[in-house]
């Protein structure tokens, strides 16, 4: 599975930087990921794979659980999706889903944070590996 966060921030601060990776790092087991931190709206057609499955990541009051979470990435696999595209801090024009990571308003890169530890947390349940060790 190809996965990639795009994600609006003009600058963003370096110790969230540190912590996308780290989970990016983890996950590689599990999963090609990236992350791109993109200035402009405009600069997503430049990183949106065409085949790719993309979803908005918005602030809502019906959050989805992890186990949940992981069934949808194994269910988009099961189905023959490879790319998945999820897009924060703002909403592009076509996208396939939406997900609700989170009842409270975060800054875009600390919902990469948060969001890169779900994808990681989803491919351990999946595997059947504790993610506390």
């Amino acid at each position: 599975m190809n996965i990639t966060m795009i994600i609006l921030n003009k600058k963003p601060e370096k110790h969230y930087i540190q912590a996308i990776e780290e989970y990016l790092k983890r996950l590689s087991r599990y999963a090609n990921a990236s992350y791109t931190f993109i200035k402009k709206e405009t600069d997503f057609e430049k990183y949106q794979k065409k085949q790719s499955y993309v979803f908005s990541v918005k602030t809502g009051t019906s959050t989805t659980s992890s186990p949940d979470f992981a069934s949808l990435i194994q269910e988009l696999s099961l189905h023959g999706t490879s790319d998945i595209s999820f897009v924060i801090g703002f909403e592009p024009e076509s996208y396939s889903d939406t997900l609700f990571l989170s009842c409270l308003e975060l800054s875009p890169a600390l919902t990469g944070v948060a969001l890169s530890e779900q994808i990681y947390r989803a491919y351990r349940i999946l595997n059947n590996e504790p993610y506390h060790k």
